[in-house]
C-alpha cells in the first residue's frame, strides 16, 4: 500500500487486528465504531482498517487462517448455521469444561455461548478458575468473563475450593488480606492447616545493587540454616531487565541459576547488540562482533557485500573492518560502508574523550536502536528496551560505583574497562542452563502454576510493582494486586519482599516509594524487624505546654 513503514509498523498493526478479532471486531465493523478510527487518527495511522480489511479478503483469497482466525471463523460457522453446524456440535458434546476460565478472552467466551443449547440442557457446562489470579490482559484475557458468568448463566452452583495446599498460615492470611483491596473479584476466604511457618520478611536497600546484594546473602542463610536446595529458591520479579543485578551477585556467591522461561541477560539479543558496537569500538578485529552489528540496524548493506568483505579479508588475512577500507565495491556499497566506518571511527573518538557511560549512551543516540523497537509498539518491543535500559544503569553504576575497580587499567572506566569487567559474567552463561540443583529466576507471569520452599519477590516499589502503565487505571491497578497476589502465594514456608529507595533509571539515580501492596499486609504477617520498616516507630514531639507535670 506504499506506507510508511515506519510509522505503520508492521507488528503494531498485527498486534492492532488480533486485538479486534478477539472481541469480534471484523473489518466492516471496526471501520463502522468511530472510537477505533479515532484511536487510529489521533495515533496518526487511519489506514489502519484498510489493512486489516485487504489482510482480511488476502487471508480468505488464499484459504489460509491466521491463529486468531481459528478462533473467529469459528464463531462465525456456529454463529451463521445455528440450524445444521451448531446443532451438531451442541448435541455431539452435551457437556463443556472449560478449565483456566479467568484467562479466556470475549471470543471465547461467545464460542462458550453458542456451543451450549440453553433451551434444552441448561445445566451442561462446568468452569474452573481463580478470579484472584486473572493477569493476562495484555493477551487480551478478561477478568469480566468470570465475574459476569453467573448473571449470564441460569441455576448456577458455585463450589469455593478455599484450601490452601500450598503456604503457611503468614503467606495465606496475607495474600487475604491483599486481594481484599480489589472491588471486582468473587469473595472468598482462603485457609490452609500448614500452621506456624515463618513470617514475612522484608528487605528494604538504599539502592537497587544493594537489594542484589542482600537478597543473595539473605539466600546464602535460607540455604544454610534451612537447608534448602537450590531449585525450591526463587527470585520473582516484574519485569526481566531486573534479573541482571540478581545474576551479577549469584555469580559472585557461586550460587548456580537458571533463567526460567528466557535467558541470561547479557545473552539476550538487544542486549548483544550494543554489546557488539561496544565490542567493535575497542576492537576493531573481532569479526563475530562485525557481523552481527554491520547491518543493524538495518543500513541496505546485504549478504553479497559482506561476502566481497569477507573474500577481501580472507585474500588479505585481515579483519573484516579493515577489509571496509580497502575492498572493491559497488559505488552504492561503498557509500553505505563509509557510512558504517564514520559511525564506528565517531564511536572511538568518543571512547577516547569520555567515560564508558556517555560513549554508550552516544551508540544508543547514533545507531538510533531504541527509537526502532519503540516503532514496534508490542509488550515485547517494550521490555528489550527495557533491557537496554538496564545495560546503560549497569555501565552507569561501573562509571561511578568504587565497588567495580579491578587495576589502574579499570580506573579510566571507558568502554575496555566494562567489557573486561562483565567478560567473565558473559563466559559463564555458556554453562548448563538446564542444571537442576539451581536457584530460578524469573517474571511473576512465568510463575504462575509453580511453587517453591522459599520465594523473594523483588522490586516492590511504586512505577515497577505496580508497574508505571497501570497507574491510570483502576482495573490496571487490580490486575497489578492479583499478579503479586500470584507471586507471594508461590511460597510454601519462606516469603521475603525487598525494596530499595533509589533505582538506577535511564542513567540516573531515581528515588522510588515503596510499593502501596507492602502496606496492604497487616503487620501481624510480618517478622518484627520487618514491620517496624512498613510501620515505623512514631518519632517523639515535643510537648506543647509541660501541663503534665500539675
Amino acid at each position: 500500500m506504499n506506507l510508511d513503514p515506519k510509522i505503520y509498523n508492521a507488528g503494531t498493526i498485527r498486534a492492532r487486528i488480533s486485538r479486534a478479532k478477539s472481541n469480534l471486531i471484523t473489518p466492516k465493523l471496526y471501520a463502522q465504531t468511530e472510537e477505533l478510527m479515532q484511536f487510529d487518527r489521533m495515533n496518526k495511522v487511519p489506514m489502519t482498517f484498510q489493512i486489516y480489511q485487504k489482510y482480511y479478503d488476502r487471508c480468505i483469497r488464499a484459504g489460509a487462517m491466521d491463529f486468531d482466525d481459528l478462533l473467529l471463523q469459528m464463531f462465525r460457522l456456529l454463529y451463521t448455521n445455528p440450524d445444521n453446524v451448531r446443532q451438531k456440535y451442541q448435541q455431539l458434546f452435551k457437556y463443556v469444561l472449560v478449565d483456566e476460565f479467568q484467562d479466556t478472552n470475549h471470543l471465547q467466551y461467545e464460542i462458550i455461548r453458542l456451543f451450549l443449547d440453553y433451551d434444552e440442557s441448561p445445566n451442561n457446562i462446568c468452569i474452573v478458575g481463580d478470579d484472584a489470579q486473572s493477569i493476562y490482559s495484555f493477551r487480551g484475557a478478561t477478568i469480566e468473563n468470570i465475574l459476569k458468568f453467573e448473571r449470564d448463566f441460569q441455576n448456577v452452583a458455585t463450589f469455593k475450593l478455599e484450601q490452601n495446599y500450598r503456604s503457611t498460615t503468614y503467606i495465606v492470611d496475607a495474600a487475604n488480606e491483599l486481594i481484599l483491596n480489589n472491588k471486582k473479584q468473587i469473595k472468598k476466604k482462603i485457609w490452609t492447616d500448614q500452621l506456624g511457618g515463618s513470617k514475612i520478611k522484608l528487605i528494604k536497600a538504599l539502592t537497587d545493587r544493594e537489594e542484589g546484594r542482600k537478597v543473595s546473602d539473605q539466600i546464602l542463610e535460607i540455604k544454610t540454616r534451612s537447608h534448602i536446595k537450590n531449585n525450591e529458591i526463587a527470585i520473582l520479579y516484574r519485569t526481566n531487565a531486573q534479573s541482571r543485578i540478581f545474576e551479577e551477585y549469584l555469580r559472585n556467591l557461586n550460587i548456580p541459576y537458571r533463567i526460567y522461561g528466557g535467558i541470561s541477560f547479557y545473552q539476550r539479543k538487544e542486549v548483544k547488540d550494543v554489546l557488539a558496537y561496544i565490542r567493535l569500538t575497542i576492537n576493531p578485529k573481532d569479526d563475530e562482533a562485525f557481523k552481527r552489528i554491520v547491518n543493524y540496524p538495518k543500513r541496505g548493506i546485504g549478504d553479497k557485500v559482506i561476502e566481497t568483505l569477507a573474500n577481501h579479508a580472507e585474500s588479505r588475512n585481515i579483519s573484516l573492518y579493515e577489509a571496509c577500507f580497502e575492498a572493491e565495491l559497488t559505488p552504492r556499497a561503498r557509500t553505505l560502508i563509509n557510512d558504517f566506518i564514520r559511525l564506528i571511527e565517531s564511536i572511538k573518538e568518543k571512547n577516547i574523550e569520555t567515560n564508558a557511560y556517555e560513549t554508550a549512551r552516544y551508540i544508543i543516540k547514533s545507531t538510533h536502536i531504541t527509537e526502532i523497537i519503540e516503532l514496534e509498539k508490542t509488550i515485547e518491543a517494550q521490555s528489550r528496551i527495557e533491557n537496554i535500559n538496564a545495560l546503560m544503569n549497569g555501565i552507569q553504576e561501573f562509571v561511578e560505583n568504587d565497588e567495580f575497580s579491578l587495576d589502574e587499567i579499570a580506573e579510566k572506566r571507558d568502554l575496555t574497562a566494562f567489557i573486561q569487567t562483565i567478560s567473565l559474567m558473559t563466559d559463564m552463561d555458556n554453562g548448563d542452563e538446564n542444571e537442576k540443583e539451581a536457584i530460578t529466576l524469573m517474571s511473576v507471569h512465568l510463575a504462575k502454576g509453580l511453587e517453591f520452599d522459599a520465594v523473594f519477590v523483588v522490586g516492590l516499589e511504586e512505577n515497577l510493582f505496580p508497574s508505571y502503565l497501570s497507574l491510570a487505571s483502576v482495573d490496571d491497578i487490580e490486575e497489578e494486586r492479583r499478579l503479586f497476589y500470584v507471586a507471594i502465594t508461590r511460597a510454601k514456608k519462606h516469603l521475603t519482599l525487598s525494596f530499595c529507595t533509589n533505582r538506577y533509571q535511564y542513567g540516573q539515580m531515581r528515588s522510588n516509594d515503596p510499593s502501596r501492596f507492602l502496606e496492604e499486609i497487616p503487620s501481624k504477617n510480618y517478622d518484627p524487624m520487618s514491620a517496624l520498616i512498613i510501620n515505623p516507630e512514631p518519632a517523639f514531639e515535643r510537648p506543647k505546654s509541660w501541663e503534665v507535670w500539675d
